[in-house]
């Protein structure tokens, strides 16, 4: 997994994590605190057996929100089914509408 954000100083980054180390993030989250990713819309680009999804979202922090951004997932077609091969996501604090 990849994000993409501005650091202090405005300049471009880019964050790589294992899927792992994501998936342990999420569970580290106290059972009590609320949180919540919702989509605005899903862009579905198709072609024969690759798809590109793009999902603009907003993140909720404890009934606040924390940023905004979009998800980009490229997926296969593996034996009928849809794989996720990669996802990135752009992440924001001053840009969200």
């Amino acid at each position: 997994m990849k994000s993409v954000s501005r650091n202090a100083e405005g300049k471009s980054t880019i964050n790589t994590s294992a899927y792992s180390e994501f998936v342990k993030s999420i569970a580290s989250i106290p059972k009590n605190v609320r949180f919540e990713e919702k989509i605005h819309e899903y862009r579905i680009e198709e072609n024969g057996l690759l798809a590109t999804v793009t999902t603009p979202y907003t993140f909720y922090y404890k009934g606040e929100k924390s940023h905004c951004g979009t998800n980009v997932f490229n997926l296969v077609k593996m034996d009928g089914n849809w794989k996720i091969l990669f996802l990135m996501d752009s992440r924001s604090k001053q840009s969200c509408n």
